[in-house]
């Protein structure tokens, strides 16, 4: 099969940045080339008969592996305590090892669940919030733990009620359940790679463990499915070091940075806050190295690896105290802030230039708590990316996957509808995501770039976003095509 392909007869947007178009493309060897391969045999030629082509859409903030492989039963429908623990009772009998959950929120059920809402179960239960912050637990899960001391660590003080967060679910809980077999977790991932060609991503950011990154990932690499550009969680200790000298890296699959939580979210109400929640008598919590005082020191271990540090910070003190440090890292370190929801009047100072990676999507669920939990000022100040832009914020999209579905058509939709042009919505899914990412060959079509596309059915720089959205009709990876709408 022949390694040119040609686009023709199209709207093609080459230059997201500069809103430059085409109207046709080579693409050879999986790069985008000036030579015009039409009329030549060798080359496929694919007709667009007018559609609108832009660069392959770029998802930078998302956990590939977890949410093809560890979501367990959906609660997200459930609108009550009857509901809930039907839907749980229905995976019992399943042959699992423990039973996971995930999707509730208190808003949806009526109120926050508890232990008591759980079926009886001989083996460990685990319902994650739709946040993945917060889950619940049984007593079989309980007895696997050392209750009394992880009480004190962030998010264990409610532990022996069954409720777990932040550090004590990621750090003590996650790591018990049990692990699929390796081939069960490439198929599941190879599912997700198909569904998120349907939406026109080729490019992910993708939080991961490094050692299972590179066991899950490799074949990912090997028949160049997907870009993934890992962020790791690990610590960037000695082991990870050698680990990380030792992987095979390139642009199927790169290590660019490693991350780290300050805080937690709005819907736990651990989000580190300058001032309480209106609704818990709190300020959040403060999480992993934000916690132990050795932030500065974590900075200064991931800058010695060569790699960019990476702090979720979704409170507006933790967003701050994330901008206080970048403050003494050169702007040519991409170092993100991921989520960075509320941001203070007093630390907008400290945006210009600085990179953040937002999720347009969970402004949708976070509107229907902020009132309560935040009140007017500090609800106007929530995922507000046209004040975060006119700031000097570089803004990348992403969707924190599974928190919120990999549709970034759906995501520059509420942006726009939110005060972005269509133009900014589209480079941070673009151009400045691929930046965020490390590599400037993606999120544009220009020469030497990857050859990704996405054929859609309308321009998205001048439809009517308020009533419509484009559809993906095409995703070609490196030049080849990997998805195509069916038509009926």
């Amino acid at each position: 099969m022949s390694t040119t392909i040609h686009l023709y007869n199209g709207n093609i947007l080459r230059d997201p940045v500069n809103g430059t178009f085409t109207t046709d493309l080579t693409i050879s060897n999986g790069i985008v080339v000036d030579t015009k391969a039409h009329g030549q045999e060798e080359a496929i030629q694919i007709d667009l008969s007018g559609s609108t082509a832009i660069p392959g859409l770029i998802d930078s903030h998302m956990h590939l592996i977890y949410c093809s492989t560890g979501l367990g039963i959906d609660l997200s429908g459930c609108t009550s305590e009857t509901e809930f623990r039907e839907k749980l009772t229905q995976g019992i009998e399943a042959d699992t090892p423990w039973l996971l959950a995930s999707g509730w929120t208190e808003e949806k059920v009526g109120s926050s669940p508890t232990m008591n809402w759980l079926p009886k179960c001989t083996k460990p239960v685990l319902c994650y919030r739709n946040d993945f912050h917060t889950a619940i637990c049984n007593d079989a899960l309980l007895s696997l733990l050392d209750v009394r001391e992880l009480e004190k660590l962030p998010g264990g003080a409610n532990l022996s009620e069954g409720i777990v967060k932040e550090d004590v679910l990621f750090h003590h809980v996650i790591p018990l359940i049990p692990k699929l077999t390796l081939k069960d977790k490439k198929s599941a991932v190879d599912r997700s790679i198909s569904y998120l060609h349907a939406h026109g991503v080729t490019s992910v950011g993708t939080m991961e463990h490094l050692n299972e990154a590179i066991e899950v990932l490799a074949h990912v690499q090997a028949d160049k499915q997907l870009r993934c550009f890992v962020m790791c969680l690990d610590e960037p200790d000695t082991r990870f070091i050698s680990l990380l000298d030792s992987t095979k890296q390139d642009s199927f699959f790169k290590v660019i940075g490693v991350k780290t939580f300050l805080d937690g979210t709005l819907g736990s109400r651990s989000a580190k806050m300058y001032k309480p929640w209106l609704d818990d008598d709190s300020r959040g919590v403060w999480a992993s190295h934000a916690s132990n005082g050795q932030l500065s020191n974590w900075i200064a271990q991931v800058l010695k690896c060569d790699l960019a540090p990476v702090m979720h910070a979704i409170g507006d003190e933790a967003v701050g105290l994330a901008l206080l440090e970048l403050s003494s890292i050169p702007e040519s370190v991409v170092a993100r802030i991921e989520h960075g929801q509320c941001i203070a009047e007093k630390d907008m100072y400290r945006l210009k230039n600085r990179w953040f990676g937002v999720q347009p999507l969970h402004q949708v669920d976070d509107c229907c708590i902020a009132p309560v939990a935040l009140g007017t000022q500090r609800s106007r100040e929530m995922h507000n990316w046209r004040r975060m832009i006119d700031g000097g914020a570089n803004l990348s999209f992403g969707s924190d996957w599974p928190i919120a579905p990999p549709h970034p058509l759906e995501a520059m939709q509420v942006s726009i509808l939110n005060g972005l042009t269509p133009h900014e919505a589209l480079v941070a899914s673009t151009v400045n995501a691929g930046i965020s990412l490390q590599d400037n060959a993606i999120g544009h079509l220009l020469h030497g770039a990857a050859g990704d596309v996405v054929v859609l059915d309308c321009n998205p720089l001048e439809c009517n976003w308020k009533s419509t959205k484009p559809t993906v009709t095409m995703t070609i990876q490196a030049g080849k095509v990997v998805y195509e709408k069916e038509h009926i």
